[in-house]
C-alpha cells in the first residue's frame, strides 16, 4: 500500500487512502482470506485511479471530441453540483473560450449529454451534475494546475466571466474550490484574482 502510494502527491495520497478506507469491511476480525481479499481489492483500486483521470487519457488526444471532453472535465470539476443546463452552457462557453469544437454540431447530434458525463466518471442525479468519485474533481483541477499551467489563466478568464450567471450557492461552491486548489498547491494566485474580480461587480457581492 505505502509502495502504490508513494509517487503521489500528499493530497492525492491522502484521497486514495480515504476512499480504500470507505472499502473496508466492518471492524471485526477478519479471515485471513477476507483481509487478503480486501488488501487486493483496495491495490486494484489504487492502481485503476492513481494516474487515470477519464478524458485526460485518450489515445488521439489531438480530435475534437477529446478536447470537449477535457473541457467538460474542468466545468464538472469547478462547477460540481450545478445543474445540467447550468453544466452544458458554460461547457460551450469555455470550449468557444479555448477555441475547442462544441460538444456536437447540432443541437440533436450524438448519443447526448449523459453519455458525455458517463465518459468523464459524472453523472446527474436529480439534475445536479457531480463526479461518481470523490475527489475526482479536486484531481481534475490539481490536474489542470500542474501539467497544462499555460491554460490557468484562461481557465480563470472565463470562471470568473461565468460568475455572475451562477445562483450564490454555486458562487460559493466555486470560491471554495479556488481556495481547495490554492491550499494544495501553496499558490495564492488563484484566490488573489478571485478577490480582486469578485470584489467590484455587483451582482458578485
Amino acid at each position: 500500500m505505502e509502495e502504490a502510494l508513494a509517487a503521489a502527491e500528499p493530497a492525492r495520497a491522502v484521497r486514495l487512502a480515504r476512499e480504500v478506507e470507505h472499502t473496508r469491511p466492518p471492524h471485526v476480525p477478519l479471515a485471513e482470506e477476507d483481509r487478503t481479499a480486501w488488501i487486493e481489492r483496495a491495490l486494484k483500486e489504487l492502481d485503476q485511479t492513481a494516474d487515470t483521470l477519464p478524458g485526460w487519457s485518450a489515445e488521439d488526444p489531438d480530435s475534437g471530441e477529446d478536447e470537449f471532453t477535457r473541457v467538460l472535465i474542468q466545468v464538472v470539476a469547478l462547477l460540481e453540483g450545478a445543474s445540467t443546463v447550468t453544466v452544458v452552457h458554460h461547457a460551450q462557453a469555455l470550449a468557444e473560450h479555448w477555441g475547442v469544437a462544441p460538444m456536437r454540431p447540432t443541437p440533436v447530434s450524438g448519443d447526448g449529454f449523459t453519455g458525455r458525463l458517463r465518459g468523464i466518471g459524472a453523472g446527474a442525479r436529480e439534475d445536479r451534475v457531480r463526479f461518481h468519485r470523490s475527489g475526482h474533481g479536486a484531481a481534475a483541477l490539481d490536474h489542470l494546475w500542474r501539467e497544462h499551467s499555460d491554460a490557468r489563466g484562461s481557465f480563470q478568464e472565463w470562471a470568473h466571466a461565468a460568475a455572475p450567471a451562477l445562483s450564490r450557492r454555486e458562487r460559493a461552491g466555486v470560491a471554495r474550490h479556488w481556495v481547495a486548489l490554492a491550499l494544495r498547491h501553496r499558490d495564492p494566485a488563484p484566490v488573489e484574482t478571485l478577490l480582486y474580480r469578485w470584489s467590484s461587480p455587483p451582482a458578485l457581492k
